[in-house]
Parts: C-alpha cells; sequence; structure tokens
C-alpha cells in the first residue's frame, strides 16, 4: 500500500485508550522548552518554535538545567525530526538546511505523532511501558543516572551523590530525565535492562560554528546537520516495512519483555528509527498534580512528579544494533555484535579523536560523523565553517556513575584520496603523545622510589594535565596536516611536535618531583641522585634512537 512520505501507518495501534481520558502535559506540542534566542532573550517554546523569527532572532541553544539532559534534549530533537522529515537524498537534506520549515511547516510535519509524545493519563505515554499498572514504587531521583541505589542508601554509603535532593520534579523534566535514562541506560540489577547500545554510551553528535561575521549557529543548524538522508539507514539491519507506531516508539504498544530464558529484541524486529526511541526499562511515572517548586529547574510546577513505578525484564535489546550517533568497536570475530564506544575514566580528550573521528584498527566512527566525513554535498555546504564533533556520556562502573563527561573536538572533511595519509599522520601524533605520557608515569615514579618496581599503585593523576596541555596544539597540527599532505610538511610537524612533547613532559615531571614532598629520604631532603638520574634517562629516551626510528620521519 502506498504511503504519503513521512507519515507512519498506525492501523495496528490500538487507540481504545485515548477514550477514557483527556491529553494534558505534551513534549511536542506544550511550549515548555527552555531556549536562547540571538539577541539573549530568554522563553520557552513548543517544537514548532525551534525555527520561530528565524531570520531576525533566532533560537541559538537548549536551556536544560543539568548537562546530560541538554545532550539527551539534543537526541530527542534530532530523533523527531528523523521521523518526520527525513529527506530522501541530499539534495532534500540542503534544501531544509538552507530554508528551514516555518513553525506551521514544523507543526504540520509532527501532527501526526502528536499522541506519540504525551507524558501523563492512562494510556500510551512517552518512554513509559503501556500496560504497568503495578511495580515496585522509587521516588523520581531514581531516575537520575547519578542517584544512590537501594543499597548504597540502605548502608548508608551516599557521602558524595547525597539522598533527598531531588525529591519533587516538573512533569516536563520527568519527561527528560526519563527519556536520558532510557537512552543511556546502565545496568540497573537483575533484569533492568541497558540501553540499546549498552550501558553508559559515549555519543557523538556533529557541530557547526558560525561563519564568519556570526556569532551564532541556531539552534535548527545544530540539529538539522545531525539528520541523515534515508539510504543511509539501508545497512543498519532493521527492517523499513514495520510501518507501526509501535515499531519506531515503543511505548505505543505492548512492551517486548524478556526474562531470564530470552525474548530478546533483534535489529529486524524494529524499524530503523527505534534506535533513537529505544525503551529498555519497564516504568511509568506517577502523575499527581501537585504544585510547588521543581528540583531541578527551581521553577514553579503545577505538574510535580515525585515518584514513579518499574519492573524488570524489560525490551532486551541484543544483536547487531548500530546507533547512528555512536562510534563502535571493531568486533574481533565476525559473528560477534560490535559494541559501543563507551565513557571511560579520565573524560574525552583528543587520544580518543581518531577513535570518535574518522576510522581506526579498532573502532568506527558514528554514522553520522562518517556521513558528514564523506558527503560532498554536506562538505561543499559546509566548506566556510569549521565542523566539531560533540563527545558526551556517563563513565559507568556498572550500576555506578563515576563522572559525566563531555568534549568537542574538530572534524576534517576530506578528500577520499587523502583521507588515509592524513589518518595514519594524525595516529602517529596520537602514538607519540601516548608514549610520552607512559614515560612520564614511569620516569616520575622512578624518581619517586627507590624500588619503583615494588611500588604500589601508579601515578595515572598524571595524564589528564598532560592530555589537557598538549591538546590545543595538537589539533593546530592537524589543521596544517590538511592543508598540506606533503612529505616535507610531514616530516616538520612531526619534528614539531616531538620538541613540543618533550619540553612538556620535563614540566611535568619538574611539577611532580621537585614539588611535592621528599619519599625515601633519610635527612628529609629530596633523593638529587635519583631524581637527576630518572630526568635524564626521559631526556634520553624521548631523544634518542629508538624513539626517533619509531615515530619521526626523515626525508
Amino acid at each position: 500500500m502506498a504511503m504519503e512520505r513521512g507519515v507512519f501507518d498506525d492501523t495496528r495501534f490500538d487507540h481504545r485508550f485515548f477514550q477514557k481520558w483527556e491529553l494534558t502535559l505534551n513534549i511536542l506540542t506544550d511550549p515548555w522548552i527552555p531556549i536562547l534566542r540571538q539577541s539573549g532573550v530568554r522563553e520557552k517554546i513548543a517544537f514548532s518554535g525551534l525555527t520561530s523569527n528565524y531570520l531576525l532572532d533566532p533560537v541559538v541553544e537548549l536551556q536544560s538545567p543539568r548537562a546530560d539532559f541538554q545532550n539527551a534534549l539534543y537526541q530527542l530533537f534530532i530523533g523527531i525530526l528523523q521521523v518526520v522529515m527525513t529527506p530522501e537524498n541530499d539534495k532534500g537534506w540542503i534544501k531544509q538546511w538552507e530554508n528551514p520549515p516555518d513553525p506551521d511547516g514544523l507543526l504540520r510535519s509532527t501532527k501526526a505523532y502528536t499522541s506519540c509524545f504525551v507524558l501523563d493519563g492512562e494510556g500510551p505515554a512517552f518512554m513509559q511501558d503501556l500496560d504497568l499498572r503495578e511495580g515496585e514504587e522509587k521516588g523520581i531521583s531514581g531516575l537520575l543516572i547519578e542517584a544512590p541505589g537501594g543499597k548504597t542508601v540502605r548502608e548508608n554509603l551516599d557521602h558524595f551523590v547525597k539522598r533527598d535532593l531531588v525529591n519533587q520534579v516538573d512533569g516536563y523534566w520527568a519527561g527528560v530525565a526519563l527519556y536520558t535514562l532510557q537512552t543511556f541506560a546502565p545496568a540497573g540489577g537483575v533484569g533492568h535492562r541497558v540501553g540499546l547500545r549498552g550501558g553508559g554510551p559515549l555519543t557523538s553528535l556533529v557541530r557547526p560554528e558560525p561563519p564568519e561575521g556570526r556569532l551564532f549557529s541556531t539552534l535548527w543548524e545544530k540539529l538539522w546537520i545531525n539528520i541523515l538522508p534515508r539510504m543511509e539507514f539501508a545497512g543498519l539491519g532493521c527492517d523499513p516495512e514495520k510501518q507501526g507506531l509501535q515499531d519506531i516508539f515503543p511505548w505505543m504498544g505492548a512492551t517486548r519483555t524478556s526474562d531470564a530464558k530470552g525474548g530478546e529484541t533483534q535489529p529486524f524486529h524494529c524499524h530503523p528509527f527505534q534506535a533513537y526511541f529505544g525503551m529498555p526499562r519497564r516504568i511509568r511515572l506517577r502523575f499527581t498534580n501537585e504544585k510547588g517548586s521543581c528540583d531541578l529547574s527551581g521553577e514553579k510546577s503545577s505538574n510535580l512528579v515525585s515518584a514513579y513505578i518499574t519492573k524488570n525484564y524489560g525490551t532486551n535489546y541484543a544483536g547487531p544494533w548500530k546507533h547512528p550517533l555512536n562510534a563502535y568497536g571493531r568486533p574481533k570475530k565476525p559473528d560477534e555484535p560490535a559494541l559501543s564506544v563507551k565513557g571511560q575514566p579520565g573524560g574525552v580528550s583528543y587520544k580518543h579523536w581518531l577513535d570518535l573521528a574518522l576510522l581506526s584498527d579498532t573502532k568506527e566512527a558514528a554514522l553520522i560523523v562518517r556521513h558528514a566525513n564523506r558527503n560532498s554535498a554536506k562538505r561543499e555546504m559546509l566548506r566556510d565553517r569549521e565542523i566539531r564533533i560533540w563527545a558526551a556520556g556517563y563513565d559507568m562502573d556498572n550500576m555506578k556513575a563515576r563522572c559525566w563527561y563531555e568534549a568537542t573536538m574538530p572534524l576534517f572533511s576530506l578528500p577520499e584520496e587523502e583521507s588515509n595519509t592524513f589518518q595514519k599522520r594524525a595516529a602517529n601524533l596520537i602514538n607519540m603523545a601516548s608514549e610520552v605520557a607512559f614515560s612520564i608515569r614511569r620516569s616520575v615514579k622512578s624518581a619517586w622510589y627507590a624500588n619503583p618496581a615494588e611500588a604500589p599503585g601508579e601515578p595515572d593523576f598524571l595524564d589528564k594535565p598532560f592530555w589537557e596541555k598538549t591538546e590545543n596544539y595538537f589539533y593546530d597540527l592537524l589543521k596544517q596536516f590538511s592543508r598540506d599532505s606533503g612529505l616535507d610538511s610531514a616530516i616538520e610537524i612531526y619534528a614539531k611536535w616531538h620538541v613540543f612533547l618533550i619540553n612538556h613532559s620535563l614540566q611535568i615531571f619538574d611539577q611532580n618531583v621537585l614539588g611535592v614532598p621528599p619519599l625515601g629520604s633519610v635527612d628529609g631532603g629530596l633523593e638529587w641522585k635519583r631524581i637527576i638520574k630518572a630526568r635524564n634517562a626521559l631526556v634520553g629516551y624521548l631523544t634518542g634512537e629508538k624513539f626517533r626510528k619509531k615515530f619521526l620521519l626523515s626525508a
């Protein structure tokens, strides 16, 4: 049966619930989204207002009360636009980039999906289990990924992230908290499933810097640059013929539950767009219509939520899922699914750039990043603008959130014939820096201890300042690589990087050896002989023949 483009067949969806209750809170149609305009004006708009007053005073940014909510809202709005406005090809993408739809056009595009973004009531509700009416009741703070769990609270171990800091949340922000949890979902105990990308994925979004003469990129540009043409979804293993609303928005139908014996949800069970709306957890918000202040935004609300119910064995996403906004590791065996790149201790720095921006021996950049790299039409449209990757996610230790990390890094779009050489040279710069970072740790430990091999632990804290202090120069050199791919230029760039790394390695060594309390000294003074020996060894290795042969080029 022929269908109008962008409108999905909902004939298999059971509408009986909508006869029982009146729609109240709706993420799509209500003016609840806090934004910043180019003029500095802050206000709240509905989704259709994203392009309001676009020529005179456009929306330039979202204003979320939390960093993880900010990233999750971007993913949510990208997902909505992908569903309602997927361009057929590059030409269609360029048309919407140059001429965004006005608010009435956005409203018409989303009209068929209004019922999918209701937050409260008895029927289908955004990111909530359709049939869940009984379950374990929890305080609303349990939706926040960093909140202490039940065992932590019972044993009085919530020293750093305290209990009872968030007890009531505005209904809209409760919906965002729920989407954030479902999107980044870590392990949650027996049967409480992880997200579609595994627990704690490191999301990659593409961001355009403003062109010369403008201070800001518009929010529309920041969202639309992450929209893919229809053909890009063909290789994700999903089934585009599954056109029911529940095939994209799983809360619009009965949950595909799982148990200890199985019940996996594979990509071919769903439409490709479900990747943006994965719902592994069985949850239902408890709306009470209480009034008061939201503990997250600090604003007055007449739709507070203080609790939710949950039950285990929700959707168990398994198999070769590939989310368009995530980088993946290359499987070691052909029959193994690729694992998404996760947040790691120490944050996101340029040592991760190769994995997130290009391809490496072990990693594959997110589909949206690869499309921005290889798509000539998109490169031509953005030739006068710098493009960056916004990488963000939680560093999870099983169920425990250790930290939220995010960073931006440049994306260099090159012709295919130049990309391999650029990639190899960028990898060499990163490998050189990694070797220097290791050498710093080894040398500092040798200066601190008479028997470093027997000393406990590693001075890993030295890595963070090293990567931070050398990051900007790394990207400056990459920019030089992108402009000149000749051998002479590469030799010169490697030499500059080599000298720069040596200077910073000695700074870090001196700061942490000469500026700390003495170790292993009988008279309380510094062990100069040991220190000088360790420093000389560091300089000798970094300037020696072995290091040069491994990393440096010669004419």
